[in-house]
């Protein structure tokens, strides 16, 4: 196999299974892929066919894996509440980690789903806004591209804000939220690590190397940040015939 459509694969394995890790019962596939995608990716890295780091191509494919589970989660609680896949997985979550998603009056208010509205505050908020952004930014930071890292940056930012707060609000209700729930702290906290994401990922983009990060126009022109020459050495290149003119050689 060339080396291009090995990273046509690798690049259909890792979004598609970034894609499917989110779609309830395709989890399971989904998870598989990503991990045979990064695999393959580490064997193409040995063998010098790529010079992504394996830590951001993984950082990549997690939050975009994030941001597609939240807006699975988000856009279903605003219009599509009583999805057969959707609603048992609520009722299960509801009955069992968090009171308000189901015992609290699931289905019994105007804008359906979640009778809480603060929950459906952040629905709409994080539905419409931030996971979009978020997904789209993912996809520029494993595209290895200057305005993929930039956005990534800020928005993971934005995102540890928002889950920061959640946890606030989560943890000042807790006694209502988790009434006669049998695992209220722990099952919170196994399903709630991929907010874990942005955490993770800030230190590194804040250290990653930003010249290696194509920039616009520079694809066309066949130029990478890491190739392309400084400004100081064309500079050069243009003075030295000028100064040998002048000298007569």
């Amino acid at each position: 196999m060339t080396t291009k459509n090995q990273t046509k694969k690798i690049d259909a394995l890792l979004l598609i299974g970034a894609s499917l890790s989110a779609a309830t019962v395709f989890v399971p596939v989904g998870v598989l892929m990503i991990f045979y995608g990064l695999h393959l990716e580490r064997k193409e890295i040995a063998a010098g066919r790529t010079k992504r780091p394996i830590v951001l191509t993984a950082l990549a494919v997690w939050g975009m894996s994030n941001g597609f589970l939240n807006l699975f989660s988000a856009h279903a609680f605003n219009f599509a509440p009583n999805n057969q896949f959707f609603k048992p997985l609520v009722e299960v979550y509801g009955t069992v980690i968090d009171y308000r998603y189901w015992l609290d009056g699931y289905n019994t208010e105007t804008w359906e789903g979640v009778a809480d509205h603060y929950e459906t505050t952040w629905n709409i908020i994080t539905g419409f806004m931030l996971f979009p952004i978020y997904t789209v930014a993912n996809y520029g930071l494993y595209r290895m591209k200057s305005w993929g890292l930039q956005f990534t940056i800020i928005f993971s930012w934005i995102f540890a804000f928002q889950w920061f707060h959640y946890l606030c609000h989560h943890t000042l209700g807790g006694n209502a939220n988790t009434l006669g729930t049998p695992y209220p702290v722990w099952g919170w906290m196994v399903m709630n690590y991929p907010y874990l994401t942005p955490v993770v990922a800030i230190p590194y983009l804040h250290c990653v190397n930003r010249n290696a990060f194509q920039k616009e126009g520079q694809r066309e022109k066949g130029l990478t940040a890491v190739s392309a020459e400084p400004p100081a050495t064309k500079v050069a290149e243009k003075a030295v015939p000028a100064v040998v003119a002048r000298a007569g050689i």
